[in-house]
């Protein structure tokens, strides 16, 4: 988890990100729990702190000759990134970072704080678990999108607001 800072408000705390998921064997790892404080929102602070990350996951560490490796990134093959269907603010944001829809992931989730039926989907009669249900978009973008033009295409969103 990652503090959001805005450096055009004197540092000011504008929200949280983070990785989640991280699988070594796939080399795959998702961005998450992704929250922008209301003043910061529908500004350049998401986009920043999504690129951020996807520059983080995406380059590769360097290897040393021990076999250990040094460096600043991740080296992953797949960045994805989950997010309610209805939560078109976050789909925007994915896909303006360059992460392509992949599709609905069904019955994802059972929430037991969901009380409103409106968020969430209703259980069978007899279902062994209370509470309601969600689906999630997948959105992810590979190493390869990123080298023929996702890394282009972040780059060109940051230097909207440098």
């Amino acid at each position: 988890m990652f503090a959001v800072l805005d450096k055009t408000r004197d540092e000011a705390l504008a929200g949280t990100i983070g990785f989640l998921g991280y699988s070594p064997t796939n080399v795959s790892i998702e961005i998450g729990v992704l929250g922008i404080l209301p003043a910061f929102q529908r500004t350049h602070v998401a986009s920043h702190a999504v690129g951020t990350l996807l520059e983080y996951a995406f380059a590769l560490p360097r290897v040393m000759p021990s076999g250990e490796t040094e460096g600043h990134g991740l080296g992953a093959r797949r960045v994805y990134w989950y997010a309610h269907p209805d939560n078109e603010p976050s789909r925007r944001v994915a896909a303006r970072m360059g992460l392509r829809r992949e599709g609905t992931l069904r019955w994802t989730w059972v929430n037991v704080l969901l009380m409103s039926k409106t968020l969430g989907l209703t259980p069978r009669e007899g279902d062994l678990r209370s509470g309601l249900g969600r689906h999630t978009t997948i959105m992810a973008m590979t190493w390869e999108d990123w080298d023929r033009s996702g890394k282009e295409q972040v780059e060109n969103v940051l230097s909207r607001w440098s």
